[in-house]
């Protein structure tokens, strides 16, 4: 009997030029991720510094308050207590923000400037 030989087609090989583009490319890719997480170049042309006065209102009655205090010299004066938190929020608030006195009730019910 003849035995017929059929030939399948072979199946399409990747040309070596394809896969050292791809593997090129993902490299390159990841690669640059790295580099831009680890180097951060965009900080070059960004600022966050913020350079901003305090509000008039806010200023004045600091200026008022702190008279009450005698005044020392930075070298003659002793470390202070740091401010807890919590110690000026109703002020702060009604001062800095202009918040009334009915707003400020409401913060102190729910607990945000405690």
């Amino acid at each position: 009997m003849n035995e017929l030989h059929v030939r399948r087609a072979a199946p399409p090989r990747r040309s070596r030029k394809k896969i050292i583009l791809v593997t090129a490319s993902v490299v390159l890719v990841i690669g640059g991720a790295v580099g831009l997480a680890l180097f951060q170049p965009w900080k070059l042309f960004t600022h966050s510094t913020v350079n901003e006065a305090v509000p008039a209102a806010f200023a004045v009655s600091a200026s008022a308050t702190a008279g009450s205090v005698p005044a020392q010299s930075p070298a003659t004066a002793g470390p202070s207590a740091a401010p807890t938190l919590g110690q000026d929020n109703d002020r702060v608030v009604r001062e800095l923000l202009g918040y009334d006195e009915a707003r400020i009730a409401h913060l102190n019910e729910i607990g945000a400037l405690t």
